[in-house]
């Protein structure tokens, strides 16, 4: 039996389990048995194609929000809500914040990324919104909204670094 572990609930993730659910219940001539384990922090994860969708207030949050223990259960995979803090990839392990350590044949890792440099440049976190970690975006997004509407703020937006989806995101703020 072939252990595949999955870290993280992003959009990625969520796509790999639902291919694997479909080859384990049609059970492919030559497809190994397959255990999946999803392990993500946090029950709840947001589909980012849909955000700046949310940013521009089409979408509410619980629109756009994956739930992580119902698609693991629907993938017939085994959730654990749990941080990974170590991947030993010579022994095929991983160890979590809960003291778990988790055996794995095959691991596919999708944890986002982290904007570049941020603790290097003066200011950024006190005058810019990054956009990750993505479950921070729409209520550090939110929290700034309100702040500019009650202080009468209209800013001056710059944006720092975007590709497509970042200059999608760029027109969706209000």
């Amino acid at each position: 039996m072939k252990k595949v572990v999955c870290i993280g609930g992003g959009h990625c993730n969520c796509q790999v389990l639902k291919l694997l659910k479909k080859l384990i219940v049609e059970q492919k001539p030559g497809m190994p048995k397959v255990q999946l384990t999803l392990v993500s922090e946090g029950p709840r994860s947001y589909y980012s194609g849909m955000l700046p969708g949310s940013v521009a207030h089409n979408y509410k949050d619980s629109d756009i929000m994956v739930h992580l223990e119902p698609l693991a259960k629907w993938c017939q995979a085994e959730w654990i809500d749990s941080k990974v803090t170590k991947i030993e990839g010579d022994a095929n392990k991983i160890h979590c914040s809960n003291g778990q350590v988790i055996d794995y044949d095959v691991l596919a890792v999708n944890v986002g990324s982290k904007t570049k440099h941020t603790n290097n440049v003066k200011g950024v976190w006190e005058h810019a919104l990054t956009t990750r970690p993505i479950n921070d975006l729409l209520p550090k997004n939110e929290k700034i909204e309100q702040r500019f509407k009650d202080e009468g703020i209209v800013p001056t937006v710059a944006i720092c670094g975007a590709g497509a989806a970042g200059t999608e995101l760029s027109f969706s703020f209000k």
